[in-house]
Parts: structure tokens; C-alpha cells; sequence
């Protein structure tokens, strides 16, 4: 099978490029020829601002591109992880022109929010989420607290919705999870052509003995992942372990104040490799995910299984999904401090080899290599088959 898969970088480094990378990395390994179609974010700081809101809603210049590279190549698939904002939808009509069956992930919510996430001013905010043009979030410069930039994203959802770019042009899209499909199948998109398969990790981490007695958060430290609510849950508890912080973002600050009085109960520990990250996890008693907002998968939790480590995560969009209550980790409610609290107590009082042992065994039999590729294979050749 011959596939082209296309990703545009975000600016900020995060899970949907590590998922890009490895899923190609993956279909690679397993024979296919792959063209990897890579676009970077970079280029919008050099660009001209009027021509990249406009190529936002159709891109000439990366359509005559990805043309230059389809020409008599015969692929079976071209597959898209994210397209905005360089590459444009106009990558799907030269897509289908080429004879490629189109393929589209669903990693975030940008066709019925602008900023992509459902999450404005710390709160959960789904007024756009089925409106021909996203008026809502146009008035509250949901992207990047502009206007006009807000103005661009709500008209090109729009006008493509209008053209029937979503429902035509797109053979199959691939859902994270649950949560995911049934969100886009409330936007509108046609329910027959989604297909849900979770992220996976590869290469394989591979298994640790988990050695340490701390608790460990990796992730973006902005708001709707919840560290700043972690972070005081915690000293306010009767926790004793330490907690471990690492990533980086807009609420470094914020958190390095709360934290300068804790008494090393809780470590700000910054930007690490994955190596770092994977060897920090594999250690950890736990790996605590407490995101606000609707999380579309939660990757790392499949990471922490991997390395053998179980999970606390909040009941927010497809975390729920990924963890089998009681045997690979507890699912507490949302912003409710006592129910996060009473999870990390019974997470620390249940029998550690289990919960490891359990942890990755269900990394090995749903987001490894071995099953998620079969997964990947037959949702390719249901889009052939619809083309």
C-alpha cells in the first residue's frame, strides 16, 4: 500500500505530532511505502498575515505542492493528521483528484470550536459547536485572542461545511476515541465514515519496575490540563509523597509560586526528553492526569501503561475510556478535590505489582504496535473501498 500522511507542526511541541510520527513510523516498519508530507508552523511568522488567513480557508500554494508530489505516484491513501492552518482543506480536492482515498484524524475539536479544544476563561464552552459560522467564538477571540484571526477559523469551517468539504471529500475519518466520534458526530459529521482507533506508542518504552515513591504529571501547564488545581489539591492534602511536575507553559509561573513554600513535597521539574519522561514514569508509583477540559485521548496515560505504571485521571472526555477502574488505575470527578485525593489514597494502599502488571498488559493488547496496526489497516481499506 502506498500512503501519503501529512501533518502541520503546531508551534508548540505536543501529542498530536508525537502520534504523527508514530504512526508513520509504524506503517514504515511494516512495508508500506510512506511520503511523510511535513509542514512547520515557522513559516507563519515569516508570512504575510492577510495571505495566511486566506490560505487558512484555501491554500493554493500547498495544493500545487502536494499535487507535484501525488503526480503519477499512484497512492492508495492520503492521509491527513492536521491540516491547519498551512495545508488548508484544499488538500482533500487534490487528494481525490489524484485517485488517493482520503483520510482524515480527529485528534482535536477545531471543526466545531475555533480554538479547538471546547475550553474558554477556564470553563467548558460548547456554544459553537453546531452553527454554520461560530459567531460565539468570533466575539470572544477564541483564536489567539484576535478578532480577525477568530473571524478566518470560524469562515473556513463555515464555507466548507456550506460546499459539503467534510461529508464529500473524506473517504474516512479516524476518531481517538469514543467521546471523540460521538462530539463529531454532534457537529455534524456523517456517523458511517468515522472509525474509532486510539493512539499508539511506539517504539515500545518498554517495562519498568517502578522503584520510586512519587507521583508523576507530564503535560502542558496551562489550565485545562489542571495543574494549577493539582498542584494546591495537593498541598492541602494529607498526601506525603512528593509530585512530580514536568512540561512546561503559561502557568510555569503561577505554579513555581504555589510550590515555593512545599517543602520539596512538590517538584517543578520542566521540559524533559522522552527517554527522561519514559524512565521518570517507569519509576513513579502513579502518573496523575487531571485535565478540565473534554481531553480527546489523554496519551499519556498509554505512555505511563507502556512503562508498567497505573494511572489517577479526571472523568473528562476519553480519559474514562483508557482506564480500567481499579486495575490499571481510578477515575475521579472533575474539579472535585476530595474524590481526586480519595483516588491518589487508594491507588497508594492497592497492591503495586498488579496494577503494573495490569497497566501493561492492556498497553500491549490495545495501544502497542501489534494491535493498533490492524486497526489502521482496515479503516485504509474501508476508504478505498468507499472511493
Amino acid at each position: 500500500m502506498k500512503i501519503l500522511m501529512a501533518h502541520n507542526y503546531y508551534q508548540q511541541p505536543g501529542g498530536e505530532d508525537q502520534s504523527f510520527l508514530a504512526e508513520a513510523s509504524m506503517l514504515e516498519r511494516r512495508g508500506h511505502f510512506l511520503q511523510k508530507w511535513e509542514v512547520q508552523n515557522e513559516k507563519i511568522r515569516r508570512g504575510n498575515l492577510l495571505a495566511t488567513a486566506a490560505g487558512t480557508i484555501w491554500n493554493g500554494e500547498s495544493a500545487k505542492h502536494l499535487a507535484s508530489l501525488l503526480n503519477n505516484q499512484n497512492f492508495s491513501i492520503a492521509h491527513f493528521q492536521n491540516t491547519f492552518p498551512l495545508i488548508s482543506p484544499s488538500a482533500y480536492y487534490v487528494a481525490q483528484k489524484h485517485g488517493a482515498a482520503v483520510v482524515q484524524s480527529l485528534r482535536n475539536y477545531r471543526l466545531g470550536c475555533i480554538n479547538g479544544t471546547f475550553f474558554r476563561e477556564d470553563e467548558n464552552c460548547e456554544l459553537c459547536i453546531n452553527r454554520n459560522l461560530a459567531l460565539p467564538g468570533i466575539l470572544n477571540k477564541c483564536y489567539k485572542n484576535s478578532v480577525l484571526g477568530s473571524a478566518v477559523v470560524a469562515m473556513s469551517n463555515g464555507i466548507h461545511k456550506y460546499f459539503g468539504t467534510y461529508d464529500k471529500e473524506i473517504d474516512a475519518y479516524i476518531a481517538i476515541s469514543r467521546f471523540v466520534k460521538d462530539k463529531y458526530i454532534e457537529i455534524g459529521l456523517p456517523a458511517q465514515k468515522i472509525h474509532i482507533k486510539p493512539n499508539l506508542v511506539y517504539p515500545d518504552p518498554n517495562f519498568r519496575q517502578g522503584e520510586g515513591d512519587y507521583a508523576v504529571f507530564v503535560g502542558r501547564l496551562s489550565r485545562e490540563k489542571g495543574a494549577v488545581r493539582l498542584v494546591k489539591s495537593w498541598i492541602d492534602s494529607k498526601v506525603e509523597i512528593p509530585l512530580y511536575i514536568i512540561g512546561d507553559g503559561p502557568d510555569k509561573n503561577i505554579i513555581e509560586q504555589i510550590i515555593a513554600d512545599s517543602n520539596g513535597k512538590i517538584q517543578l521539574l520542566g521540559r524533559k526528553s522522552n527517554s527522561e519522561v519514559h524512565n521518570m514514569m517507569g519509576n513513579a508509583l502513579f502518573t496523575i492526569v487531571p485535565s478540565e477540559w473534554h481531553e480527546p485521548f489523554g496519551r499519556v496515560v498509554i505512555e505511563s501503561y507502556a512503562v508498567g505504571t497505573p494511572v489517577v485521571v479526571s472523568n473528562m472526555g476519553g480519559l474514562p475510556e483508557l482506564v480500567e477502574q481499579g486495575d490499571t488505575g481510578f477515575v475521579y470527578e472533575n474539579r472535585d478535590d476530595r474524590t481526586m485525593i480519595d483516588s491518589v489514597e487508594y491507588i497508594m494502599s492497592s497492591d503495586r505489582k498488579r496494577l503494573r502488571e495490569n497497566s501493561r498488559k492492556l498497553y500491549e493488547s490495545m495501544y502497542a504496535e501489534s494491535s493498533n496496526y490492524g486497526q489502521m489497516r482496515d479503516i485504509y481499506l474501508h476508504a478505498m473501498g468507499r472511493k
